[in-house]
């Protein structure tokens, strides 16, 4: 009697669920004949600002300056010859008037001692030879003379002679000096002048 019920309430039970599971299976195709519409989504409205570029300050372009030019020197003249010998035109020295005393020239810091005058020489005397001789000499620290030289001898006429020479060296190898000290020292003193002259009216 117990399974008879429970038979009876399980048969209307599958009926029921194989029922279910039909209209499930209908409904299941009829949804795939159904078109699917695609969903449209609205997009908004995109507007892009494109702002214009700002004006760029572009700073002025200066032009390049011009080579600046070395001013060329102008050319050189030719070169002034240089002198550096005697100036021409200057007179010579004239030598001092001839006197029948020798005259002392020696310089003003020697003191003269003794001098003599020069010897005529019998040659001259005998042919009528006049004239002078100039001579230079230098003066030791002992106050004698020495280094004779004859710086120019001539005849009354103008011409050259040495007829005096000897003579006049002779005479000055007598002359005595005294010479100047310096601290106590002796100093002899060169490059003395001085002049004979040789006249017959003598």
């Amino acid at each position: 009697m117990t399974q008879i019920s429970r038979s009876v309430l399980v048969f209307p039970l599958a009926i029921a669920t194989s029922a279910v599971m039909f209209l499930a299976m209908v409904l299941l195709v009829h949804s795939n004949d159904v078109e699917l519409q695609p969903t449209r989504t609205a997009l908004p409205d995109i507007v892009a600002n494109i702002s214009e570029p700002e004006d760029v300050f572009e700073p002025p372009v200066e032009p390049p300056s011009p080579p600046t030019q070395t001013p060329t020197p102008p050319p050189r003249g030719p070169k002034e010859p240089t002198h550096s010998g005697p100036v021409i035109g200057t007179p010579p020295t004239a030598p001092p008037p001839p006197s029948i005393t020798p005259p002392h020239k020696a310089s003003s810091t020697l003191l003269p001692l003794a001098t003599v005058s020069a010897v005529y020489p019998n040659r001259a005397k005998q042919r009528g030879i006049e004239g002078y001789v100039d001579v230079m000499f230098d003066v030791t620290a002992r106050g004698r003379t020495e280094n004779c030289r004859i710086l120019e001898a001539r005849t009354t006429s103008g011409g050259a002679t040495n007829v005096f020479d000897r003579a006049a060296c002779a005479a000055v190898a007598q002359f005595r000096y005294r010479v100047p000290s310096v601290s106590g020292v002796a100093r002899g003193v060169a490059n003395q002048r001085t002049r004979f002259t040789f006249s017959l009216e003598n």
